[in-house]
């Protein structure tokens, strides 16, 4: 069992954070982030 489930004002805290617009793009820029160092990197190993 997570220790969140134990915890239902923090699991419903987390939940109403990470639901939110702003963090929702936060997190997809992050992700863009990521991967275009993912691919950059694949480029450079390949050539």
């Amino acid at each position: 069992m997570s220790e969140l489930t134990k915890r239902p004002a923090t699991e419903a805290y987390v939940a109403r954070l990470t639901d939110r617009p702003s963090f929702k793009k936060a997190r997809a820029d992050q992700i863009a982030h990521f991967e275009a160092a993912d691919r950059k990197r694949a480029e450079e190993k390949s050539n």
